[in-house]
């Protein structure tokens, strides 16, 4: 499966983000993309930087589609059509994510996607033997080894 992050649709507040952003997810999807069985050949995971109340656009639910045209508005496209596509948009608090220094904006952008992924586990009967589990702890792992904690611990 080829895991896709994206954050390309930001405002001028959140285009220094954006550019944080552009390297750490590029790495994450290609490092944590591989078979985790099921039906998913493809999951694309919008990060949101334009603040909700500035724009028309509104978050992705997930959506599971057996294709998609190489013209859709979905991010992450490329011709030709995409088959077996995950798809949906995590929406951060844009107040605390334009408040937040810079050094931590990738960990906390990290941190709200890895927690968004546990939709995946409510949607194994139309992903087939997707391992969800298995997905959400490499993704951890991959994480954490590219130095981005993940998973909140408790004490």
């Amino acid at each position: 499966m080829e895991v896709l992050l994206n954050a390309n649709v930001c405002d001028q507040e959140t285009s220094a983000i954006a550019k944080a952003l552009y390297e750490p997810f590029n790495t994450i999807s290609r490092e944590v993309s591989g078979d985790y069985g099921g039906l998913m050949d493809h999951l694309w995971i919008d990060f949101q930087l334009i603040a909700p109340h500035l724009t028309t656009c509104q978050s992705w639910r997930f959506r599971f589609q057996t294709r998609v045209s190489g013209r859709s508005r979905l991010t992450g496209i490329n011709n030709p059509p995409k088959f077996n596509v995950g798809h949906y948009s995590v929406a951060p608090d844009y107040q605390h994510l334009v408040a937040i220094p810079l050094i931590n904006v990738t960990s906390y952008a990290l941190r709200l996607i890895y927690d968004s992924t546990s939709i995946l586990s409510t949607k194994v009967k139309a992903l087939g033997a997707f391992d969800a589990v298995g997905f959400r702890s490499n993704f951890a792992a991959v994480c954490s080894s590219n130095g981005f904690d993940v998973v909140a611990t408790t004490r």
